[in-house]
């Protein structure tokens, strides 16, 4: 089973998320999608997006979250426009981890489709990367001390 590290702080304080969504109608909620990769993947999908407005896009790559060259290549010029993205595995486990690639995101153990949801509601209340990166580093990693 995968679940967040914050599961141990289930009933705490530290168990709430920073979004109040009370304050936000579904329409405002920021635009975030997800391209899976494979062997070869044209940058077709990353580039229609971008051109479309997203503001957000989790790709879902293989192994570690690798994807191909044309959609890298794509990537970048993406975050250049403005676009968060967030880097995830679609192998069904194992995290990922930030590879230092500038406008990137590490997904950590996060699936691709709670990545989106993740990137969606913190896109929704700031539209600074890096903010968006310390929400995934705190509330999307799965560092916790099983012993406490």
């Amino acid at each position: 089973m995968r679940e967040p590290a914050r599961v141990e702080a289930c009933g705490t304080e530290g168990w709430a998320t920073p979004f109040d969504l009370s304050t936000v109608e579904f329409e405002d909620l920021a635009s975030a999608e997800i391209v899976y990769n494979y062997v070869e993947a044209s940058d077709v999908p990353i580039r229609a997006l971008v051109d479309a407005g997203v503001d957000g896009i989790v790709t879902a790559g293989h192994g570690a979250g690798g994807i191909s060259t044309a959609q890298a290549d794509v990537r970048t010029a993406g975050t250049e426009d403005g676009v968060v993205f967030v880097t995830t595995t679609r192998t069904g486990s194992g995290a990922i981890y930030d590879d230092g690639t500038e406008g990137v995101i590490a997904g950590f153990d996060l699936t691709p489709q709670k990545a989106r949801v993740l990137l969606q509601l913190a896109l929704t209340f700031t539209d600074d990367a890096e903010q968006v990166r310390s929400r995934f580093q705190t509330i999307g990693a799965q560092d916790f001390d099983p012993a406490e």
